[in-house]
Formats: structure tokens, sequence, C-alpha cells
């Protein structure tokens, strides 16, 4: 086979072409990988958002229950009574109850003897691995 100027300059052209083209291959590929790894990240992110929006769900079910237990069993509190909803409040949290007034007496009970005898002993307690006295005596320093 003979090799001439004109075979040489088409070989080079499709040669160029192919890879051109293989560039092009390449690049879509790589597109194509991009879009499929965005696409698990928001398939993955809608999956954690459904459920926490089922565990919303509940808790909304849950506090308007609690709401109707409430009204159910309490008559409504003067205008004067009132309570302003701090905005800091954690919804997510579930809620605690409210102590009434009601059932508790204006008194503070004195602590008996035991009470004291007891707490002496938690006070002077040489047991090392008590962080829970560690801590009281150290918030009772620096109060």
């Amino acid at each position: 086979m003979l090799i001439t100027k004109e075979s040489s300059t088409r070989l080079a052209a499709e040669r160029r072409a192919s890879t051109d083209l293989g560039k092009q291959v390449s690049s879509v590929l790589h597109e194509l990988n991009s879009v499929r790894d965005e696409t698990k990240r928001l398939l993955d992110h809608r999956r954690q958002m459904e459920i926490h929006l089922v565990a919303l769900r509940a808790e909304l079910e849950q506090l308007r229950a609690e709401r109707v237990k409430l009204v159910a069993g309490t008559t409504p509190a003067p205008a004067a009574e009132n309570v302003e909803v701090p905005h800091d409040v954690d919804l997510v949290q579930p809620s605690r109850p409210i102590e009434t007034p009601e059932p508790r007496s204006g008194r503070i009970t004195p602590p008996s003897d035991e009470d004291e005898d007891a707490f002496s002993a938690f006070l002077r307690a040489d047991i090392d691995h008590d962080k829970s006295r560690e801590w009281f005596l150290s918030d009772v320093g620096g109060s």
C-alpha cells in the first residue's frame, strides 16, 4: 500500500475526529456521573426530610390530643393571668406537663433530720467516682 500525502491527511483528520469524539464522550460521561451522584444525594435528603415530616406530624397529633385533654379538664384562665410563650421554646422536644399552683401549698417544708443527715453524708463522701458530688460542690462554690 502506497502512503500519499492525501491519505495521510485523511488519516490524521479521522484520528482528530475520533479524539474529539472521545473527549466529548468523556465529558458526557463525567456529567452523567455528576448528575447521578447529585440525584442520589437529593434522594437521600428527601428520605430524611420525609422521616422528619412523619415525626413532626406524630408530634402534632400528640400535642393536639394533649390540648384536647387540657381544654376538657380545665376552665379558661382569666385574661390577667395569660402567660406569653417565650420565642426560644424548643418545639422539637416533647412537652412537659405544666405545674399549676393549685395542688401546691404556699409553704416550704423544712428538711427533716433524715434529709440533713443524707445531705451531709453525700457532701462528705470519700468516693472518687462520684461525678454528681463533684459537680454540685463546684457549682456551690461558684454561686
